[in-house]
């Protein structure tokens, strides 16, 4: 499709979703900045649109654990592999995130590949990018080689059997961008009455015993 075409569709979607004027109005005008240069990427692409955000889950044996997650979309190549898509409007992770912390797509790719969405069937996984959307267009791949893959299944599966043990603890802001973050478990964590430099202690919870 051409520009038009894409903004005539914002505008249906924002006047459909967003009963605000004024939002609807700040991301018109957003989009408008960035709607050529994602219409020309969009059009490159090789790939066919086979599904868009819907939500999926994988079964994991070792350990047992459920593996959740919703990819913004995801395509399937000339040769059937698929490529993932995450559409950002703030600034896309950097390499250096997604190597300490940022790993949605790479989770999601390993979904992709072991068919946890639906009716979309299992298949090798060629690609993943996180495409910026916001007041600038950018495009940042995502480290889903076999060989990337193939190491996070192993540090996932580390992860979790870490997890079961009871004296591994549950560390409060762990590898966050910036202190000045307000976190879902910040009323957990007790957030407030402690500073990020203070000494760790460990605290047994629960009933460990049942």
């Amino acid at each position: 499709g051409d520009v038009s075409a894409f903004l005539a569709i914002t505008d249906s979607v924002l006047q459909q979703e967003c009963p605000w004027p004024a939002v609807r109005m700040h991301w018109m005008a957003r989009l408008h900045r960035t709607a050529q240069a994602l219409v020309e990427w969009n059009a490159a692409l090789g790939g066919i649109p086979v599904l868009a955000e819907e939500k999926g889950h994988l079964v994991l044996n070792d350990p047992p654990f459920v593996l959740t997650g919703q990819p913004d979309r995801i395509d399937q190549d000339p040769e059937g592999r698929l490529v993932l898509y995450d559409y950002k409007t703030g600034a896309l992770p950097t390499k250096e995130q997604q190597t300490h912390f940022n790993k949605q797509l790479i989770l999601l790719a390993i979904m992709a590949e072991d068919g946890a969405f639906g009716g979309l069937p299992s298949g090798t996984v060629s690609g993943a990018a996180y495409v910026g959307v916001g007041t600038e267009f950018k495009v940042q791949p995502a480290p889903v080689t076999p060989a990337d893959l193939a190491a996070h299944r192993g540090q996932l599966r580390d992860l979790l059997h870490a997890y079961l043990r009871p004296t591994q603890g549950y560390t409060a802001m762990r590898a966050v961008k910036e202190e000045a973050r307000i976190g879902d478990y910040d009323a957990l964590a007790r957030r407030g009455e402690w500073e990020p430099t203070d000494p760790a202690q460990a605290l047994i919870v629960g009933d460990h015993h049942g």
